[in-house]
């Protein structure tokens, strides 16, 4: 019997980046995407500090040998800034899910 691969989820923003920093600029409301303050917001993401305990267990889960999903509400339009902040923070991924 062959055994199925294993993956292993992690959502991005609030879990392995801590964006909570960036909170004043979203006031608790949701942002429209075509905003001056969508841009503003995600711009700064890139500057977020990594939550080190889960950035580190997702390196240890890829060393296992999982496939790592990394889940965000980002907007697609962002993809090359997120995985920058990944590759920055040695944040291994097999596939970048976005909104």
């Amino acid at each position: 019997m062959t055994s199925l691969p294993s993956a292993v989820l992690f959502a991005l923003d609030h879990t392995l980046a801590d964006v909570s920093s960036l909170a004043p600029l979203v006031n608790g409301r949701a942002l429209p995407f075509t905003s001056p303050a969508a841009d503003a917001y995600y711009s700064r993401t890139l500057a977020a500090p990594a939550h080190e305990k889960v950035t580190h267990l997702a390196r240890l889960e890829k060393m296992i040998g999982h496939t790592l999903l990394v889940t965000c509400g980002r907007p697609g339009k962002y993809r090359a800034l997120t995985e920058a902040w990944m590759l920055l923070n040695d944040v291994p991924f097999d596939s970048l899910l976005m909104r």
